[in-house]
């Protein structure tokens, strides 16, 4: 399995699966997955740059108004705690927020995702605090937000 961190939160793994695109420079993705609506992991712009007529997009329910007249490819919304199979990918959707700080709402739906790629689990948390899902998670390789501001401190 092949991990890049592009800039920021934006991850891609094996070439096509992106997690929160943000200052690409070009590529084709197969999934793109979007954790929340701010600016720095929901780009209109970046994502298009990533999208072909297959690219299926990913992202909380609870952006499915802004998102859905946005892109003609086929999106899947999801909601915490819930589980999905996309294609070939086994997706563990856990909420990602803050306890307590007003950032990232828990009230907002916003999520992290453990896809199984390759036979192992990736977790990409999105901005979250530590929180109680998130130390109930088994997984292969842990992907978190470390900055204090807005998500956990180390």
């Amino acid at each position: 399995m092949d991990i890049k961190i592009n800039c920021h939160s934006s991850i891609c793994v094996n070439d096509e699966i992106w997690f929160d695109p943000f200052r690409v420079d070009s590529g084709k993705a197969k999934y793109i997955f979007v954790t929340h609506s701010h600016w720095d992991h929901f780009s209109v712009d970046d994502i298009k740059k990533l999208l072909t007529n297959e690219t299926k997009i990913v992202c909380p329910f609870s952006m499915k108004r802004e998102v859905q007249n946005l892109f003609e490819n086929e999106i899947v919304f999801v909601e915490p705690e819930k589980s999905y199979q996309i294609d070939d990918l086994m997706v563990d959707v856990i909420g990602s927020y803050n306890i307590t700080k007003q950032f990232h709402p828990k009230a907002n739906g916003w999520v992290g995702y453990n896809v199984t790629i390759d036979g192992e689990e990736v977790l990409v948390v999105g901005d979250s605090d530590n929180t109680p899902e998130l130390n109930q998670v088994k997984t292969d390789v842990l992907l978190v937000p470390i900055g204090g501001t807005y998500t956990m401190t180390v």
